[in-house]
């Protein structure tokens, strides 16, 4: 779950990701969701990427709603994904060095 550790909002990573007192929006959600309480107008939505090492791409999504002009609070929805690319495997092999280097989606030689 190391993927959690990953920032997703750079304003909030320049505060040391410490969002206490911030204009909330869709991104509150992966560090204070109370911020949320302070967004402005009806929705706010974020979509982002963050390229990491090793060519592994962390994807992120949020939506907030606030029903009502916030007499019902603020509803929000947020995910979170990983792709770690292809990952190689070594697997036992019948030759002189008994393993090989393999990656699951190449064929096998």
């Amino acid at each position: 779950m190391k993927f959690l550790n990953v920032g997703t909002d750079p304003r909030a990573i320049a505060l040391a990701e410490a969002v206490t007192r911030r204009r909330g929006d869709s991104t509150s959600l992966f560090f204070n969701p109370a911020c949320m309480a302070r967004i402005d107008g009806l929705a706010n939505a974020a979509l982002g990427q963050v390229q990491w090492i090793a060519e592994i791409k962390h994807n992120f999504a949020s939506v907030s709603v606030k029903p009502g002009d916030g007499e019902y609070g603020v509803i929000g929805l947020m995910v979170q994904t990983v792709d770690y690319g292809e990952l190689q495997q070594t697997v036992r092999s019948g030759n002189d060095q008994g393993y090989e280097d393999w990656v699951p989606s190449r064929p096998r030689a």
